[in-house]
C-alpha cells in the first residue's frame, strides 16, 4: 500500500506532464501546418509576379511609344524591387531561427518551404530590376535624339529646358 501511495503523486504529474505536452504539441503542428501554408501561397504568389515581370520585358519589346514619361513607373519598380529586397533578407533570418528551433525537424519541410520562398523572392527581385531597365532603355531609345552641343552654354541652355 505504501507504494501505491507513493505512486499516486507521481501519476497526476505525469497525466498532467502528458497532458501539457500533448497540446504544446498539438500547438506546435497547427503552427507548421500555419507555416507552411503561408510560405506556400508566398511562393506561388511570387512565381506569378515573375512571370508577369518577364511577360511585361517582352511585351515592351513591342510598344512604339515612351512607357514612362515621368519617370513614375521606374520609381513603382525600384520601391518594389526595395520591398522583396526586405522580404528576402525577413525570409532568410527566418529560416535561420527555424533552424536553430530545436522543436522542428526536417521533415517538418520548414526550411524546404523558406528556402523556396526565398528563391522565389530573388527571382522576382531580379526580374523587377530587369523589368525597371527595360522600361529605362525602351524610354531612351524612343526619346528624340538632339544634335551634340558645340559648347558647354548650350548644353547648359539645353539641362535647364
Amino acid at each position: 500500500m505504501a507504494r501505491l501511495s507513493k505512486l499516486h503523486p507521481d501519476l497526476r504529474s505525469f497525466g498532467r506532464e502528458v497532458a501539457a505536452e500533448s497540446a504544446r504539441s498539438i500547438d506546435l503542428l497547427r503552427d507548421i501546418e500555419s507555416t507552411l501554408s503561408q510560405l506556400n501561397r508566398l511562393a506561388g504568389q511570387l512565381h506569378a509576379d515573375a512571370v508577369y515581370a518577364e511577360k511585361s520585358i517582352e511585351a515592351i519589346k513591342n510598344i512604339k511609344a515612351i512607357i514612362d514619361p515621368d519617370d513614375s513607373i521606374s520609381e513603382l519598380l525600384e520601391k518594389a524591387q526595395n520591398c522583396t529586397g526586405s522580404l528576402y533578407n525577413e525570409l532568410v533570418s527566418r529560416r535561420q531561427a527555424g533552424k536553430n528551433d530545436s522543436r522542428l525537424t526536417e521533415l517538418d519541410g520548414i526550411e524546404e518551404a523558406y528556402t523556396e520562398a526565398i528563391e522565389a523572392t530573388a527571382d522576382l527581385h531580379n526580374l523587377l530590376n530587369t523589368l525597371r531597365w527595360a522600361v529605362n532603355e525602351h524610354d531612351a531609345d524612343m526619346s528624340a535624339v538632339s544634335e551634340p552641343f558645340t559648347n558647354s552654354s548650350e548644353l547648359i541652355k539645353y539641362l535647364k529646358g
